[in-house]
């Protein structure tokens, strides 16, 4: 950083800072800001969140950094607007392409079929060993084949049991890497429960989290490690009675003993003893997962085998993979669409994989996408967009086709992919943690620009009044969308004790339905169009306020300035000296009486009436991309009201 302040008007300096105090979960003050204080430490803003920040920086001054991690500091935030801010120099993977599956490309395409197994670790055993010489991990310009894979969960394993003893919840806090990937199978091996733990969700979060799934244990990286210090969550898990537990130091104490024993156990394994590596007694959830915590404290949300293994399963009877496919991975495996769509489908099936750790370095991404030559993507769509906007001719010419879930996916992406890729497929889905999570998916042979898709083969679903008593509706009617199947979880943790969460179960027809809280409408087809959150309804006046319909009505009339991406703007119900008041957040320059107008023209009644509105630099996003409405609400509560 410059050793003296860089050349900025006072006015456009506190813009700054301002702006980076909004973006901030922790809420500092502005005018307390140094600039030698950290983005993630100090300030707590995630790779998402930064993605964020860079954009408003360079809607604001017209700067665009070269590379996210150039921005570190309060200061190089400084530099950036001043137009000042050195390029950094970064390590571009190689362009030529890795001959990693050269060798199995040159035969014919097989197609791929997922082995009947009672269990994860049986299922993916039973897939390497088809191929056990096939390459199927990389990283950083690491290769794992099939074999060394499980040589290496099996040792993990031995390791654990013997250190931790079976039957322990295991926190698992690694980004998407080969070595999230070892370490959730050996938990499994081991006899023990993987706890997928998120390290953008702030201290009091994780704690919450350690103490409700009673983790004593977490495997980490020292590079993550690092990272995170001076952020709060090293000493919030120590807090919470949890020991780090670094691989690298991990793997340097395996013994020569151990690590023979492990070999044998898992060439054993895979040439059919299958007992020799994979326990009889597994723990019945496979993963244990935590919802994302934007409006109430994150819940924990355990997964079986059979849950996951479903959502596999009806991939395989509608998804056409062969050996010739490849995977480029990104998400975390803390959100399950990670965990699923990134580590366990393309195991279950023997698809390889290319990991990179950063979902937000778009270029970066792009690099790894000419290099590796992948065919399939699982992605966010502020994720994809970054890859898109920094593609050049040729990056991502392997894809055939990428699917996206979490958000709203754009049009702009489905034509910009389409050209990037030379034609391939952007399939857009929905689905929830607690159903493992695919609900629906848009098929590469029916896929609908602005829906979620039709039900995955095993999923029921029906759309219900939103209110008492429940009535199902006709195609075309928005409704509260409820789930049956072998996806859906059986309940969360602590669920039914004092304190613990409702039950998320709705009774239907003599059949007990998971409710998603999400309101869709289905045309003739089946195909169905996301269309908010029902808990995002207040009641005014004896009327039920849908929040949702009021930011999609306003949404249509007041869009964000070519160039900006992400929300601009979210309704949120407050309660001000005992009254309830519809308060608008946006980044926009807009005036009550202006939306008030809108929503009139629209025919919305007198109750969808917005009191107050908040001028924000940037909406405070969580990691998925969504708004976060608890940080909306903690904001409005630390800054008193608005305009």
């Amino acid at each position: 950083m410059a050793a003296t302040p860089p050349p900025l008007a006072a006015a456009d300096r506190d813009a700054v800072l301002r702006l980076l105090a909004e973006a901030s979960p922790l809420g500092p003050e502005w005018g307390s800001l140094k600039e030698d204080q950290r983005l993630d430490t100090d300030l707590g803003l995630d790779s998402l969140a930064l993605t964020e920040l860079a954009v408003r920086l360079e809607e604001r001054f017209g700067h665009a950094p070269a590379t996210l991690e150039g921005l570190r500091t309060v200061g190089d935030c400084l530099l950036l607007a001043a137009g000042q801010m050195p390029e950094v120099a970064t390590a571009e993977a190689p362009e030529e392409p890795s001959p990693w599956l050269d060798a199995v490309r040159a035969r014919p395409a097989r197609a791929l079929s997922l082995p009947d197994a009672p269990n994860l670790p049986l299922v993916m055993l039973r897939q390497l060993r088809r191929a056990p010489s096939r390459p199927l991990l990389a990283d950083n310009g690491r290769i794992l084949t099939a074999r060394a894979f499980w040589i290496q969960a099996v040792a993990l394993a031995l390791h654990l049991r013997r250190r931790l003893g079976s039957g322990q919840r295991v926190g698992i806090m690694l980004p998407a890497s080969s070595a999230a990937c070892v370490a959730w199978l050996a938990v499994l091996l081991a006899g023990q429960t993987p706890v997928m733990l998120n390290w953008t969700t702030g201290p009091r979060n994780l704690g919450h989290c350690l103490r409700l799934a009673g983790v004593r244990h977490i495997l980490s990286a020292r590079a993550l490690l690092d990272r995170l210090e001076g952020s709060g969550l090293r000493e919030a898990a120590e807090e919470a009675g949890a020991a780090w537990l670094p691989l690298e130091d991990t793997a340097a104490s395996l013994s020569p003993c151990l690590r023979l024993e492990a070999a044998c156990r898992a060439l054993l394994s895979l040439a059919g003893l299958e007992g020799c590596a994979v326990p009889r007694e597994l723990s019945r959830p496979a993963a244990i997962l935590f919802t994302s915590g934007s409006s109430a404290a994150p819940k924990g949300v355990p997964l079986s085998h059979d849950n996951i293994l479903a959502n596999c399963r009806d991939v395989a009877a509608i998804l056409a993979l062969d050996s010739h496919d490849a995977m480029l991975a990104m998400l975390p495996p803390f959100h399950t669409l990670g965990l699923t769509g990134n580590i366990v489908l393309p195991l279950c099936f023997g698809v390889p994989v290319v990991f990179h750790a950063n979902p937000t370095e778009g270029a970066r991404l792009d690099a790894v996408c000419r290099r590796w030559r992948p065919t399939l993507l699982v992605a966010a769509p502020t994720f994809l967009d970054g890859m898109l906007r920094q593609a050049r001719p040729g990056d991502l010419a392997s894809l055939r086709v990428a699917f996206v879930g979490a958000e709203a996916c754009p049009q702009r992406l489905y034509d910009d992919f389409a050209r990037l890729s030379g034609g391939g497929l952007l399939c857009e889905g929905y689905g929830v943690t607690e159903c493992s999570p695919v609900i629906s998916l848009n098929l590469p042979t029916d896929a609908r620009t602005g829906t979620i898709g039709q039900p995955l083969p095993s999923v029921r679903t029906a759309i219900v009044s939103v209110q008492e008593p429940r009535q199902r509706l006709a195609a075309g009617e928005t409704g509260l969308l409820l789930v049956r199947g072998p996806n859906v979880f059986g309940g969360y943790l602590g669920q039914g004790s004092d304190g613990g969460p409702a039950s998320p179960f709705l009774h239907l027809d003599g059949e007990d339905w998971y409710c998603t809280g999400d309101l869709v409408r289905a045309d003739s087809d089946g195909h169905m169009t996301f269309a908010g959150r029902r808990e995002r309804f207040v009641k005014l006046g004896g009327e039920m306020i849908s929040l949702p319909q009021m930011e999609a009505v306003l949404g249509r009339h007041f869009m964000a300035p070519a160039g900006q991406e992400g929300p601009v703007l979210a309704v949120d119900a407050l309660e001000e000296e005992g009254q309830t008041v519809l308060v608008l957040f946006t980044t926009l320059p807009l005036e009550r009486e202006q939306a008030n107008a809108v929503l009139r023209e629209e025919g919305l009644s007198a109750l969808y009436m917005l009191r107050r509105v908040r001028r924000l630099a940037a909406l405070p996003l969580l990691g998925s991309g969504k708004v976060d409405y608890r940080s909306l609400r903690a904001l409005a509560m630390q800054e008193g009201q608005g305009v």
